[in-house]
């Protein structure tokens, strides 16, 4: 059995939405809010 390129889950999110997931899956299950990402404010949370 052989997979295409295509069928690579790194292909799912964009570059604009790939921080913001990973703010979300860090976040999940916690009411934080204020580290949600702000379009024209990108803040780099490591």
């Amino acid at each position: 059995v052989s997979f295409s390129s295509s069928a690579h889950p790194q292909n799912i999110y964009s570059q604009d939405d790939l921080p913001k997931t990973v703010v979300r899956t860090l976040n999940q299950g916690s009411n934080v809010m204020s580290m949600d990402f702000h379009p024209q404010q990108h803040t780099i949370l490591l």
